[in-house]
């Protein structure tokens, strides 16, 4: 039978809050920020295969929803709800010396970090990362700029301190972006590297304007155009056959690739009078 520990949260008024059975040297962590103008609750420290319900009010109301922790004891919400929300914590078994977790915590205090207005600005021969952001307690969260050129092995390139309760605009400019696509994310981290948020993914075209990404694809292609004018699509195998075309319209278009038989292909695309051509794999 699951065991139940009530935790209300404000959605003004957010917090780190720690619970802990008796004796217990690992607390449940409850960290509350605001990511992207949305209220973010984040649980940590829970029994895998727990669950949390989500409720319309303090006190109780109608439940909104039910998360699943997961396998590391982890779940979050994004909480839209204007109504302040409550929490109840399901917790499969007792700690080690028996004793049953049943109790509440009240969030207090400030969000622990804001985070918001991700963007990129894709200029000749560099790329700059933009940023509004800022933090309860400083030297508690850091922000990473991460890269990558295949949408699946990413590299930190930068980090940066965050300085402020303040919301400061921050920036990093990657000076060695050049005619190679590549992808950027912006993490938060906390002290101990565990990561809190991470960022849309944002692409910048190189030179000639025109992305594709990923090179391992399982289910749908991405191909990012500066200019739309005359756009154009082809797949092709590696014995020259068009498996599949199109026009693109949109300076964001994805291309479903679920259907292609797995192995190479090449994507020619085209578009006011430039041309590329990108091989992926498709598993």
């Amino acid at each position: 039978m699951k065991k139940k520990i009530l935790i209300l949260g404000f959605a003004t008024l957010l917090c780190s809050v720690q619970y802990s059975f008796a004796g217990d040297a690992n607390p449940m962590q409850v960290k509350c920020f605001e990511a992207d103008g949305t209220t973010v609750y984040d649980v940590r420290g829970c029994v895998p295969g727990s669950d949390i319900s989500f409720y319309s009010q303090q006190g109780g109301g109608a439940m909104m929803q039910e998360l699943a922790v997961n396998a590391l004891g982890h779940a979050r919400v994004l909480w839209s709800q204007k109504a302040t929300p409550a929490f109840v914590l399901n917790v499969l078994n007792t700690n080690s010396a028996g004793i049953a977790g049943n109790g509440m915590v009240t969030f207090t205090g400030n969000k622990e970090f804001i985070v918001k207005n991700v963007a990129l600005d894709n200029n000749s021969g560099s790329v700059t990362l933009r940023w509004n952001g800022s933090v309860n307690i400083p030297g508690s969260y850091t922000f990473q700029v991460l890269k990558s050129e295949n949408g699946s092995d990413w590299s930190v390139i930068q980090t940066v301190n965050a300085l402020s309760n303040e919301v400061l605009p921050y920036s990093f400019t990657d000076q060695s972006q050049s005619n190679v696509a590549a992808l950027y994310q912006v993490q938060v981290i906390d002290n101990t590297n565990d990561v809190y948020y991470t960022s849309g993914t944002l692409a910048a075209n190189g030179l000639d304007g025109i992305s594709v990404y990923p090179t391992i694809a399982h289910n749908s292609i991405n191909i990012l155009l500066n200019d739309t004018r005359n756009a154009s699509y082809k797949i092709v195998n590696m014995l020259g056959q068009v498996m599949a075309s199109g026009t693109l319209n949109n300076t964001m278009s994805s291309c479903n690739v679920a259907a292609l038989p797995d192995g190479n292909y090449l994507v020619e695309v085209s578009n006011a009078g430039k041309q590329t051509t990108t091989k992926f794999v498709k598993e």
